[in-house]
C-alpha cells in the first residue's frame, strides 16, 4: 500500500466513453423521431449528419455525457479519505471535507476542458468534411480510439521497459 502519495488527476477523466454515449443517444433519437414522425419530417431533418442542429445537439450532448460520466466515475469524497489514509495532502487545504471539495472543483474545471476537447475533437472532421471535399471520411470517434490506443501502447511499452 505505500508508494500511492500522490493524487493524479486527468484532464479528461471521462476518456471516449461520452462520446460514445452522445452518439448513441443522437442516433436513438433520429431513429425515434424518423419512425413517430416520418424521417422526411423537420425534426429527424434537422437531426442528420451534417446539418447545424445536429452539430450542436452533438456537442451539448457529448458535454452532458462527458460530466455524467465523470461524476460516476470520481468520487470526491472517496478520493479524499484514500489521500488521508495514505498520508497524503494538498498543501493548503485542510484534510477532510475541504479536501473532498477541493477535489471536486478542481475535476470540475477540468472537466469544462475535457468535455470541450472531446466536442472540438468529434465535430471538427465533420464540420471540415462539409467545407473541404475530400475522398474518404476519418470521424472524431475514430480519430479518438487511434490516439488513445496509440497512448495506451506507449505507456504499456514504456512500463514493460521499467520492469527490466
Amino acid at each position: 500500500m505505500s508508494g500511492w502519495r500522490d493524487l493524479s488527476l486527468k484532464l479528461n477523466p471521462a476518456g471516449i466513453v461520452p462520446v460514445l454515449l452522445a452518439s448513441f443517444v443522437l442516433s436513438v433519437l433520429t431513429a425515434v423521431g424518423g419512425f413517430l414522425t416520418g424521417w422526411d419530417s423537420g425534426f429527424v431533418a434537422h437531426l442528420r449528419p451534417g446539418a447545424v442542429s445536429h452539430l450542436i445537439v452533438y456537442a451539448l450532448l457529448i458535454v452532458f455525457c462527458t460530466f455524467l460520466y465523470a461524476a460516476s466515475v470520481l468520487d470526491p469524497d472517496e478520493a479524499a479519505e484514500k489521500l488521508k489514509a495514505f498520508g497524503g495532502a494538498i498543501p493548503g487545504i485542510a484534510p477532510g471535507e475541504a479536501t473532498a471539495a477541493y477535489i471536486d472543483h478542481v475535476v470540475s474545471r477540468t472537466t469544462v476542458v475535457g468535455a470541450a476537447y472531446l466536442a472540438l475533437i468529434c465535430l471538427l472532421p465533420e464540420i471540415l468534411a462539409r467545407f473541404v471535399p475530400v475522398p474518404f471520411y476519418f470521424g472524431g470517434v475514430g480519430l479518438l480510439v487511434a490516439v488513445c490506443t496509440i497512448i495506451d501502447l506507449a505507456a504499456q511499452v514504456r512500463a514493460g521497459r521499467s520492469r527490466r
